[in-house]
């Protein structure tokens, strides 16, 4: 049996983590930079001001950090799929 093949599992298990992790990385995101904004306007009492500034903050960074983890899976996968073409017999 050859060990550099994958199995099924090994490659869409881990596609199926990496865009869990991406949902759960934005919702953190959103939910802590919200909440910081919400101290924020309790320490100096600019209800609303911090809270929508947290929360726009908050979905930049998720999804500036979506943008970059899936850009790591997308060349992960070309990666991937370059090596299975190479293994393919040769017509």
């Amino acid at each position: 049996m050859n060990k550099n093949k994958k199995s099924y599992k090994d490659i869409y298990g881990g596609i199926t983590g990496k865009t869990l992790n991406i949902g759960l990385t934005i919702g953190v995101s959103i939910a802590l930079c919200t909440f910081i904004g919400y101290e924020i306007d309790e320490y100096f009492h600019t209800s609303p001001n911090g809270i929508i500034g947290g929360s726009l903050f908050g979905i930049l960074a998720g999804f500036v950090n979506m943008w970059e983890q899936l850009r790591k899976l997308n060349q992960k996968l070309n990666e991937d799929n370059n090596k299975r073409k190479d293994e393919l017999p040769k017509a």
